[in-house]
């Protein structure tokens, strides 16, 4: 049997999870589920968070409900498929629904950052993190400042 170390979450992965809750207005961004009481959000990040290149990409992480998380983790990928009788690959529906939100240019964009090398650097992605945190805020603001 194959064992395999899963990546624990540490402090920048909580404050980008956070992030992407707050920008998501706190809403499963599939369903519409409001994060309250008995319904838990949580951050998933379409390429996995291995992939340290688009490990802090706000384009590659997405706020689900728990129910729809699961859903969707099950659907990543393609699955072959006949149309018009030739065999093709389909898009499931966790990759047409990215695809769909991002578009097809800047999803393929994210794949490719997906596949590059880089170094980890959690000094870096923690500063580059709180800096998407502290516009985010900013932007929360200056709405607040706008509707008074």
């Amino acid at each position: 049997m194959t064992f395999f170390k899963m990546s624990r979450p540490d402090k920048v992965d909580r404050i980008f999870s956070e992030y992407i809750r707050k920008k998501a207005g706190n809403c499963c961004e599939y369903c519409g589920r409001k994060g309250e009481e008995g319904h838990v959000l949580q951050c998933s990040p379409f390429f996995g968070r291995r992939m340290e290149s688009v490990r802090f990409d706000p384009n590659n992480a997405d706020c689900f409900c728990v129910r729809c998380h699961m859903k969707l983790e099950t659907e990543k990928g393609v699955t072959k498929g006949i149309i018009h009788g030739e065999e093709v690959e389909l898009p499931r529906s966790y990759r047409s629904w990215k695809i769909s939100k991002l578009g097809l240019q800047r999803f393929q964009a994210l794949e490719v950052r997906a596949h590059q090398h880089v170094k980890k650097d959690r000094v870096m992605s923690y500063h580059y993190v709180k800096a998407l945190m502290a516009d985010l805020d900013g932007k929360e603001q200056q709405i607040i400042g706008e509707a008074k």
